[in-house]
């Protein structure tokens, strides 16, 4: 079993990456971390590891309180098992309507997106950033072990800058 602190620093090297992938493409992005995510009418809630809005940014803008009653929710979640299996959440996750989850899992990136069943079944795309080859983002997650984050950081910045190449 990977410790917290291994997951955690993946995790936070991940959510590193999102907000840095969305700076270089110039993309909408509002982050929140873990915030509470509740919906009343679904009497469903719980904090995921980090949440973002991409598609739905210009929705949630400038809104000071969240209200999934009138707010869309997150367009990514990102999650992280440690102890706790994401498995047990994923309904919850669905029924707030969540369309999209990071789900990280020891040195891989699996994607999970909502079907109209109210399921998540995998995807090999993600549908906040469709270009991003994800086994390549896992592969730089992982590298956070081997090398100063600074030099990662523009190691992967440059990786954008070239057009995301899959080999290399």
């Amino acid at each position: 079993m990977p410790s917290s602190y291994k997951l955690n620093r993946e995790k936070s090297i991940l959510a590193r990456f999102v907000e840095l992938l969305t700076f270089e493409l110039d993309l909408d992005l509002l982050s929140a971390g873990s915030t509470t995510l509740k919906s009343p009418l679904a009497q469903r809630e719980l904090e995921p590891a980090e949440c973002y809005w991409t598609r739905n940014e210009p929705l949630v803008r400038g809104t000071s309180q969240l209200d999934l009653r009138v707010d869309s929710p997150p367009d990514l979640v990102i999650e992280v098992e440690v102890t706790n299996s994401v498995q047990d959440r994923l309904a919850i996750f669905a029924a707030l309507g969540v369309p999209e989850i990071w789900r990280f899992q020891e040195d891989e990136i699996q994607v999970l997106l909502l079907q109209r069943d109210g399921r998540y079944a995998p995807s090999t795309n993600s549908l906040s950033f469709p270009d991003l080859p994800m086994k390549k983002l896992s592969g730089f997650v992982m590298r956070c072990h081997d090398m100063r984050e600074t030099d990662l950081m523009r190691s992967f910045v440059d990786w954008v800058r070239a057009g995301m190449p899959t080999e290399g």
